[in-house]
């Protein structure tokens, strides 16, 4: 799986999950970084690269933070 945090033109993170065996796998990943002047929306893009079944769950722990950014403004 490869996730990266972004704003549409500038990759302000990224990782790669590398899973060998096609089983379903959960696993966390954590992405931080700092942008001055974004060019947009910051956003997360995930891709599994084993196939198509691949998913990013908004409350899988029922804390309803499970995939989420939060931005500060530091001026």
């Amino acid at each position: 799986t490869q996730v990266k945090l972004w704003d549409g033109t500038t990759v302000i993170a990224s990782a790669f999950f590398n899973d060998n065996v096609n089983t379903t796998v959960s696993t966390s990943i954590s992405l931080s970084g700092f942008l001055a002047s974004p060019a947009g929306n910051l956003r997360i893009s995930a891709r599994d690269t084993l196939g198509t079944g691949g998913s990013m769950v908004f409350n899988a722990s029922g804390n309803s933070k499970d995939c989420t950014i939060s931005a500060f403004r530091i001026v």
